[in-house]
């Protein structure tokens, strides 16, 4: 199964779980409602902002909202810090520099890998789903939103 049909299923548990429409949910995190429409039809995926809101408004981990763990005990999670700074200090702890990730995974470019070291975008949902394989840590590590 894709990522995309991944966290639409998840997204539909949630809200059906928490009993909330896709308006309400939208007014909850901030977006707008064709937005969320366009995730629950598998159009596409949250930007890291948005993953981070809906996991947020769920109390759920971003790895369960994107199918990489089974379940969850919902808590609350700490505010991410902004995501280039993070990052930097992120490889550092791994031993991995943006160089070597530009080889070893496919389709990162060390330009790309510097403009999110510098703040200057923020990386998809599917570019950090593919660095949190690589590094084997959870997307809440990665963004530093792990408790």
């Amino acid at each position: 199964m894709d990522i995309l049909s991944i966290f639409a299923d998840k997204l539909k548990e949630l809200m059906n779980y928490s009993e909330i429409t896709e308006k309400d949910l939208s007014a909850a995190v901030g977006t707008d409602v064709s937005q969320i429409r366009r995730y629950l039809r598998k159009e596409c995926l949250p930007s890291l902002q948005n993953a981070v809101r809906l996991a947020d408004f769920f109390r759920c981990p971003l790895d369960y909202l994107f199918g990489r763990a089974e379940d969850f005990t919902e808590q609350s999670y700490p505010a991410p810090p902004p995501f280039g700074g993070h990052f930097t200090a992120f490889l550092e702890k791994y031993g991995c520099t943006r160089y070597r990730l530009s080889q070893e995974i496919g389709g990162l470019t060390q330009c790309r890998l510097n403009a999110w070291a510098h703040g200057k975008s923020a990386p998809s949902v599917g570019n950090l789903i593919r660095i949190a394989d690589y590094c084997r840590c959870s997307l809440d590590e990665l963004v530093g939103r792990d408790n």
